[in-house]
């Protein structure tokens, strides 16, 4: 027969206690977190929503938005920044463990692309565990030996990739490491584990706007006639 006694009481009564601190915690977290994110991006000329937003996937093809069945974005901020068209979120995937790929919530910022892109997902090596198999995509090597270690590379076109990733690029990235970049037909995103405080935004605007300006023209003015002849 079960026996309830005042100990067993009083140890449940902590556990409902912690979980309900627990609890105002991240509420009281979340609400902070909203309230600096609108402060920024009322700084910075941006639209900022507080509703949560559960169908970013359908807007974007990338794969970071692929995982779990309770995905959202939250805090989204949206307009035109540093001279491009720009998309600053916070993205929760409750469903995502540490055996796989995706953290359980991170910051991402989208850059929409003046010019057409094809698919390339290239993040840090360490990080992308069973990379290959969750992407459908096999690791691209490339002459720098230092940028092959530490990144995985992805790409539906190989010869995309290594037109966008050159020499320049390839430096770029290294000098700016540890975050994550997608693209897919028409935006850029870039992202890390964790989130982003706002002020980081800016650095990270920096490194995927550079990585976008160093494609190639000619690259460009092929992906463009190829978009078009696409479309006919």
């Amino acid at each position: 027969m079960f026996h309830f006694d005042i100990y067993d009481a009083l140890l449940l009564a902590g556990i409902i206690g912690i979980s309900v601190l627990l609890a105002r915690h991240r509420h009281y977290k979340r609400k902070d977190r909203g309230v600096r994110m609108r402060a920024w991006a009322v700084k910075q000329g941006l639209t900022w929503s507080p509703v949560k937003d559960n169908r970013i996937a359908e807007s974007f093809s990338f794969f970071c938005f692929q995982r779990g069945p309770n995905r959202f974005a939250e805090n989204i901020c949206r307009g035109r920044w540093n001279d491009r068209d720009i998309v600053a979120l916070d993205y929760h995937n409750p469903a995502s463990r540490k055996n796989q790929i995706q953290p359980n919530a991170f910051s991402a910022l989208i850059l929409c692309s003046a010019h057409p892109l094809q698919r390339l997902l290239l993040r840090p090596e360490e990080l992308g565990d069973k990379l290959a198999a969750f992407a459908g995509l096999e690791d691209i090597n490339f002459e720098s030996a230092e940028f092959s270690r530490n990144y995985f590379v992805g790409a539906l076109d190989r010869r995309w990739a290594y037109e966008v990733l050159h020499a320049k690029s390839i430096d770029w990235l290294l000098t700016h490491p540890g975050y994550s970049i997608e693209f897919d037909d028409t935006a850029a995103i870039i992202y890390r584990d964790g989130l982003f405080e706002p002020e980081d935004f800016q650095k990270a605007f920096d490194v995927l706007a550079g990585l976008l300006d160093m494609i190639p023209d000619y690259v460009k003015q092929q992906q463009a006639l190829t978009s078009s002849t696409a479309m006919e």
